[in-house]
């Protein structure tokens, strides 16, 4: 477990340096901020988002953390709204080539797994989350007003800045998202293998895909509620509870818990007084 302990360290590491490194390469001449001060713009971002209903706090975080290292505000725009656009787009294309590769198997496992949430231990269970869900929706609705319009509008107007990206840093943009999907994805299969649990390679890496992009359709921070009964459902059949906890502690710490302390980490230490 040590071994995968460390694996999953060392992926967690790669996401936060290929995001970074994707900031600084999208940006270009446009901004004259180091790897590291890019390091510190995500971290803030992860930070953010972990703890405002539907993420609402990682967009406006990066964008002012970027404006006050020196960025422009017509590029940092361009660049928000490219990221979410390739990290949208490679998401479907993900979603469907695995619905492609799992073909009638995957559509049987899909309604086994739903028909787990019809079970007397489950519905209690799932009416929780779902009140939490609404309630963090309403709250999500309420405070969407008070953020930055810029950086609203690099989530809701992409199409219109992608010119401001030159072709050769788009493809590159694209290439690290891939990259840095993969180390985020990697986590879970490598968290379940050292448990003895993997079973089938595609199966798993498909559910920790589904687990981490679910979170931007969720409005409770960073999903909460809904991730862990997902979680908890899937892998139940397969595991004692002791073991489904163990691994549900240590998913989120290496997925949500390490990204967003670095950032309020590093955000305390930049603060006047703060070291």
């Amino acid at each position: 477990m040590i071994t995968a302990g460390l694996v999953a360290l060392v992926l967690v590491a790669a996401d936060i340096f290929i995001r970074a490194l994707r900031v600084r390469t999208l940006l270009g001449a446009a901004w004259s901020g180091t790897l590291g001060s890019a390091v510190a713009v995500d971290a803030y971002g992860d930070a953010a988002s972990a703890i405002t209903p539907a993420r609402l706090g990682g967009e406006p975080a990066r964008f002012l953390a970027l404006r006050r290292s020196g960025a422009p505000a017509p590029a940092v725009v361009a660049v928000l709204a490219t990221e979410r656009m390739v990290d949208l787009g490679l998401a479907a294309l993900v979603t469907l080539a695995a619905a492609g590769l799992l073909g009638a198997r995957g559509f049987g496992d899909v309604g086994a797994y739903l028909a787990r949430f019809t079970s007397p231990r489950v519905v209690p269970w799932v009416v929780v989350v779902a009140v939490l869900l609404v309630a963090a929706g309403a709250v999500a609705v309420r405070l969407r007003h008070r953020f930055p319009s810029a950086a609203a509008e690099s989530l809701r107007d992409a199409a219109s800045h992608l010119r401001a990206i030159a072709a050769p840093r788009f493809l590159a943009a694209i290439g690290l998202t891939v990259l840095s999907m993969a180390a985020r994805v990697a986590i879970l299969p490598v968290l379940l293998s050292a448990a003895g649990a993997l079973g089938d390679p595609l199966t798993a890496g498909v559910g920790s895909f589904a687990l981490i992009y679910a979170q931007l359709l969720l409005p409770t921070p960073s999903g909460a509620g809904g991730i862990e009964l997902a979680f908890v459902v899937g892998l139940a059949p397969h595991l004692t509870p002791s073991q489904v906890t163990t691994l549900l502690v240590a998913w989120r710490v290496y997925t949500l818990v390490l990204p967003a302390g670095l950032g309020l980490g590093l955000w305390l230490a930049r603060r006047p007084g703060g070291g």
